[in-house]
């Protein structure tokens, strides 16, 4: 038995090894249910967990750039549409994204994946290019970015409190992860409408962006190769046994009256599989984000989908 860490979100899909009943073939292992953000970042910096949840975007332009101490198996424990995660003054005359050109926008990093994944829908659905706007950053970065078009335009500030400086006029607009603590009180969604906007978002492109993927140190990969396939299962069938207790009616999992309606309506726009694993049944959502990494200049050239992640099948049908 080879005895791991894993460091990954409490999510439930995550639930059966968060709580240790979901046993890992060939593992003994310790799960610590840490926050995403201190995960990436002692990961990424100190290399502190054997396995982690872990950024895409961080993981694919660190490859990218030739650091390889990591290999990720393709297993998503985070998928956002972000639509709503774009945010103006209540008071601004920018009423739609498109409006957006000569701005400045506040974001937290300029390589986190849901800003990638904001840029990327403005770009193919408002027609704001990254060239168009200034980019603020308002904390440190794990990856000190320098585009490669140096048209792009991205400012470091050093640690700031980017919804105040919207507040104050020295920003135009903010693109996160979060949801706004001043919501309601001073800043708006720029997409009230967010709910449809992503559903439209989703039917043309077939992309439920995902944010978060799961690493192994490559000195794992390497001396236990078997390792990959062992992971991949165990977090798959945690997913399933996530996906079996949320869809019961007997008694609700989750305090939401209308869960089941609500999955049931997903299902629909979305298929049967709402969060797949797997590179083949995300095929058009990793397609569409390695083009979008490519545009915003945070890859030399389009990344290639098969060399993100380490290959996983283990049967005669592709994963």
């Amino acid at each position: 038995m080879v005895e791991i860490t894993i460091a990954c979100g409490d999510y439930d899909r995550t639930a059966a090894l968060v709580n240790g009943t979901l046993p890992i073939e060939g593992v003994h292992y310790n799960y610590l249910p840490l926050t995403p953000a201190e995960i990436f970042w002692r990961q990424y910096k100190y290399e502190e967990f054997d396995v982690c949840e872990m950024s895409l975007s961080t993981y694919s332009v660190s490859l990218g750039l030739g650091d390889k101490r990591f290999c990720a198996i393709p297993v998503f424990p985070s998928r956002v549409f972000r639509h709503g995660n774009l945010y103006v003054r209540e008071d601004s005359d920018i009423q739609n994204p498109a409006q957006l050109k000569g701005r400045k926008i506040g974001v937290p990093e300029y390589e986190i994946t849901a800003v990638v994944w904001i840029r990327g829908f403005l770009s193919d659905s408002f027609g704001v290019k990254p060239q168009d706007v200034e980019w603020v950053v308002g904390r440190e970065e794990k990856i000190t970015i320098v585009p490669f078009n140096k048209s792009i335009k991205v400012i470091y500030k050093g640690a700031q409190d980017l919804e105040q400086l919207l507040l104050t006029g020295e920003l135009d607009a903010v693109a996160t992860a979060v949801i706004s603590k001043k919501l309601g009180h001073g800043i708006k969604r720029l997409i009230p409408n967010y709910f449809e906007a992503e559903k439209e978002y989703f039917k043309k492109t077939q992309a439920f962006p995902i944010m978060h993927t799961v690493v192994i140190k490559k000195s794992l990969c390497e001396k236990y190769p078997w390792l990959i396939r062992s992971l991949y299962k165990a977090f798959v069938r945690a997913k399933e046994m996530g996906d079996a207790n949320m869809y019961r009616t007997n008694s609700l999992a989750y305090s939401i009256p209308w869960v089941i309606h609500d999955i049931e309506q997903t299902r629909e726009i979305m298929g049967e599989d709402i969060w797949p694993y797997g590179i083949e049944k995300n095929r058009d959502t990793l397609t569409t984000f390695v083009r979008y990494l490519e545009e915003q200049s945070l890859t030399k050239g389009r990344l290639k989908i098969e060399d993100l992640f380490e290959p996983v099948q283990w049967t005669n049908q592709p994963v």
